[in-house]
């Protein structure tokens, strides 16, 4: 099975599982129990997601930590210095 279509199989279950459990929590009109019912889902979502990266053995989080040096370091300096002193580019 190639990258693109574990990846988009591992959305699309983490979705499902997250649309289920937020089928689930019951919504009120309180805006506490509302976040509550989104931190709920938000989470079964991350869950799903991280599940669905390590049984496919996805490379997705190794690649996303590592740093890639950038093409032209000097005008990546350039731009910091110019963020750091609060001048726009």
């Amino acid at each position: 099975m190639g990258r693109d279509r574990q990846g988009r199989l591992t959305a699309l279950a983490a979705g499902w599982l997250s649309y289920e459990v937020g089928q689930i929590v019951t919504v009120s009109n309180s805006r506490v129990a509302d976040v509550k019912a989104l931190g709920l889902a938000t989470i079964t979502w991350a869950a799903g997601v991280a599940a669905g990266l390590w049984l496919t053995r996805s490379c997705l989080p190794g690649d996303l930590r590592r740093r890639k040096p950038t093409a032209y370091p000097r005008v990546a300096e350039r731009q910091a210095e110019e963020l750091s002193a609060g001048i726009e580019p």
